[in-house]
C-alpha cells in the first residue's frame, strides 16, 4: 500500500501546463480580434476620407447599393447574434451541469477521506474524476467567456460600419461626421483597453483557482499520507 502511494503521479502539473496554454492562446485570441477591429476601422475610415466623399455627388446611386446592402448585413448578422445567444445559453446549461457534478464529486471526496482503510485505487480514481471535472469547468468557463467578448467585438463594429453608411448620405454634415469618427475612434482605443484590463482580470481569476484547486489536492495527499501512517 505505501508503495502504491510513494508512486502515485504528482498531481496538479499537466492541468497547470495546460491551463497555462491555454490562457495564452486565448490572450492571443483576443489580441488579434482587438487588431482586426481597429484595422477595419481605419480602413473604414481611409475609404472615406479619400475615396467616397470626394466622388459622392457622381456616385449616390452606388452609396443606395451599398446602403442597401449594409440593411442586408446588419439582418444577416441579427441572424448570427440569434445563434452566438443560443450557443451561450447551451455553454451556461453546461456548465451548471459540470458545477453540479463537481460539487457532488467534491462532497464524495469529503466522505470517503472519513473511511478509515481506504484503498488506495479509490482515492485515485476519485482524484482524477475531480480533476477532469474542474478541467471541464474552468474549459467552459473560458470558452462563454471568449464568445462573450468576440460578440462584443462585432456588435461594436458592425454598429459602427452602419453608422458611417448613414453618414456619408450626409453631404452637409461631413465635418460632424469626421469628428464623430475622432470620437469613436478615441471610444474604441478606450474599449480595447478595458477589454486587455478584463482579460488580465481573467488571468488573474485562473491563476487563483489553479492555485485553490492545488491547495485542495495538497490536502488530500496529507490525508493520504495519513492513512498509509495508520
Amino acid at each position: 500500500m505505501e508503495g502504491n502511494l510513494q508512486n502515485s503521479p504528482q498531481l496538479g502539473h499537466p492541468t497547470d501546463s495546460s491551463d497555462a496554454i491555454y490562457v495564452s492562446g486565448l490572450s492571443t485570441t483576443l489580441v488579434a480580434t482587438i487588431q482586426e477591429t481597429k484595422d477595419r476601422i481605419s480602413q473604414i475610415e481611409y475609404i472615406f476620407c479619400s475615396q467616397l466623399f470626394p466622388n459622392f455627388q457622381s456616385k449616390s446611386k452606388s452609396w443606395q447599393k451599398v446602403y442597401l446592402e449594409a440593411m442586408e448585413a446588419a439582418d444577416a448578422w441579427k441572424e448570427k447574434e440569434k445563434d452566438l445567444l443560443l450557443q451561450i445559453k447551451k455553454l451556461q446549461f453546461e456548465k451548471q451541469l459540470v458545477l453540479e457534478e463537481y460539487q457532488s464529486l467534491k462532497m464524495q471526496k469529503v466522505n470517503f477521506t472519513s473511511i478509515e482503510n481506504i484503498y488506495p485505487n479509490c482515492v485515485h480514481e476519485l482524484q482524477d474524476d475531480l480533476k477532469h471535472k474542474t478541467n471541464e469547468v474552468k474549459l467552459k468557463e473560458k470558452k462563454l467567456l471568449l464568445l462573450k467578448k468576440q460578440k462584443n467585438v462585432e456588435v461594436e463594429a458592425e454598429k459602427l460600419r452602419l453608422e458611417l453608411m448613414k453618414k456619408s448620405k450626409e453631404a452637409d454634415g461631413v465635418m460632424g461626421l469626421q469628428n464623430k469618427l475622432l470620437q469613436i475612434n478615441q471610444s474604441k482605443a478606450s474599449l480595447i483597453v478595458h477589454k486587455e484590463m478584463q482579460l488580465m482580470e481573467q488571468e488573474e481569476k485562473a491563476n487563483g483557482l489553479i492555485s485553490k484547486l492545488q491547495s485542495k489536492e495538497k490536502k488530500v495527499d496529507k490525508l493520504q499520507q495519513g492513512h498509509r501512517k495508520n
